[in-house]
């Protein structure tokens, strides 16, 4: 059996100053905003501040989930933990 990489890692730019940029939207640019299956039970996201030097250990994750509508912000950084291994496959191979 071949097991999907570990981690797929993409950046995010926009404007701080433009108040619709929240982590809800990345969605749709990772073409998910139109996603059948309900993504709460598939996709956790988890913040922490910009410049950690490793993430956080798994059974300290549960402290780190944020809301989908959280505000983008250059000060935190935001990871999506995909549980579903063929959706984790799916992003791995989209452009």
């Amino acid at each position: 059996m071949e097991l999907p990489p570990g981690e797929i890692r993409f950046n995010v730019e926009f404007k701080a100053s433009d108040p619709s940029h929240d982590v809800n939207n990345v969605l749709s640019h990772l073409y998910l905003g139109d996603t059948d299956c309900e993504l709460n039970s598939v996709i956790f996201p988890a913040a922490w501040p910009v410049g950690r030097l490793q993430d956080p250990p798994v059974a300290e994750l549960p402290t780190h989930w944020i809301p989908w509508d959280e505000e983008l912000c250059e000060t935190t950084q935001v990871h999506l933990y995909v549980a579903d291994a063929p959706l984790f496959r799916a992003l791995a191979s989209s452009d």
